[in-house]
């Protein structure tokens, strides 16, 4: 009996001793991971401010520039460009970028207009560009003169590299 006794106070011991244990690794997991929360926490608000600077300093330095927005059409302050949208396509293979613009003459009797589209990257480096013109050239659309009420539409792809985003545009 007295054997007994001592196997059952040499179980609990070892039990107690078990949980004991288990509780301080648990308590010990639960404090480095709120410690590591913490220092993912601060190092996300130190990106977003870098973010906002970098885009702030590429805002100075290029004024004008809109952020791109995939599928969302665009009204821009140019005398014949009504909208435009871009739209990312993508395969296993290539990854594109197309866009559809939409020009108008309100005013003149005849236009024939001078349009850029620039894309940039999230550094404010310009990664493409399309142009569009009456007559053609490099990278040049080729577009038709418009009479006055006259609107028309085209649709284009750019040329990016392959690790190049496109972050901004500007249409001028």
């Amino acid at each position: 009996m007295v054997v007994l006794i001592g196997i059952a106070a040499l179980i609990l011991l070892v039990t107690v001793g078990i949980s004991t244990s288990a509780g301080n690794q648990e308590r010990d997991m639960e404090f480095r991971l709120n410690r590591k929360d913490i220092e993912i926490a601060k190092l996300r608000a130190t990106v977003e401010q870098q973010q906002a600077s970098i885009k702030g300093f590429v805002n100075q330095r290029l004024p004008g520039l809109i952020d791109m927005e995939f599928d969302r059409v665009f009204e821009v302050d140019h005398p014949y460009v009504r909208t435009i949208a871009f739209t990312n396509v993508r395969t296993k293979q290539n990854n594109g970028y197309e866009f559809r613009i939409v020009l108008e003459n309100q005013t003149a009797p005849i236009a024939a207009p001078a349009i850029d589209i620039i894309l940039f990257g999230a550094l404010g480096l310009e990664i493409d560009r399309r142009k569009l013109r009456v007559d053609r050239g490099v990278n040049t659309i080729e577009i038709e003169i418009l009479s006055r009420g006259d609107v028309r539409s085209y649709v284009d792809s750019f040329s990016v590299q392959e690790d190049a985003a496109p972050a901004y545009f500007l249409v001028r």
